[in-house]
């Protein structure tokens, strides 16, 4: 493999290494940045002035591809990922590495900060690919990925994969969870308001949302752990790691 370029940080992306490691067109991931879906470190602002960033925008990016490619216009899925990054969304659940550590003391070890939490994903990531057999299944759907589904261009749940040979998760009601409601999603308009789900019973879902579940004639389902891993993959091959 190519090593890494002089000069070139490991650990901070242009926006034209974040089109290719996701899949976005150049144009379309200098818009997710420009528009603040996406986290810049430094640059933008006139022509000339490159945008860098991090695995923090690396993995935004990378969820905000998924659900394009899956069908959703770029400024709403921008829209989408602000709102579940900002609801408490955790980059590491998102990533669903820890699934992968298999109660291996050794890479548990390797993966673990000063205080003992599970260092940043792309790091771990790395510690992954160098160290475990078993990480080529990251390149698959995997036990705990997190699936957001989206029924009737309107209603947003959030899912997760349950186990192996299963890819999208269960279909009953304890097994997914009400997030956000839009309205005004027509193509071509910015005016889309996002309504939160509210408060959730343990098991038992509002009846609005258990219908529309039940009865919905479209879905957009977008794994995006997946997507997430496979744009770190990329971007080490890019940065020749």
């Amino acid at each position: 493999m190519a090593g890494r370029k002089r000069g070139s940080s490991p650990d901070e992306f242009s926006t034209t290494e974040v089109a290719e490691a996701t899949g976005l067109s150049a144009r379309n991931a200098a818009y997710v940045f420009s528009e603040g879906f996406a986290l810049t470190l430094r640059g933008g602002g006139g022509a000339g002035h490159h945008r860098v960033t991090d695995f923090r925008g690396l993995t935004q990016a990378a969820v905000i591809a998924a659900f394009h490619s899956a069908g959703v216009e770029l400024f709403l899925a921008g829209r989408l990922v602000v709102e579940l990054f900002e609801e408490g969304l955790d980059m590491e659940e998102a990533v669903n590495l820890h699934t992968f550590l298999h109660d291996n003391s050794d890479l548990i070890r390797l993966t673990r900060g000063r205080k003992g939490r599970l260092v940043d994903p792309l790091t771990c990531h790395r510690i992954l690919t160098q160290n475990s057999e078993a990480y080529g299944q990251l390149l698959g759907a995997h036990k705990g990925d997190l699936i957001i589904e989206i029924l009737d261009r309107r209603y947003v749940f959030i899912n997760h994969v349950t186990g192996t040979g299963d890819s999208w998760g269960l279909e009953d009601e304890g097994d997914t969870t009400p997030f956000i409601k839009i309205s005004n999603w027509t193509r071509g308009t910015s005016e889309v308001v996002m309504e939160d789900a509210g408060h959730t019973l343990l098991g038992k879902m509002p009846a609005e949302w258990w219908a529309a579940r039940q009865n919905s004639f479209g879905m957009i389902r977008a794994n995006i752990s997946l997507a997430i891993r496979r744009s770190y993959r990329a971007m080490d091959a890019i940065k020749g790691l």
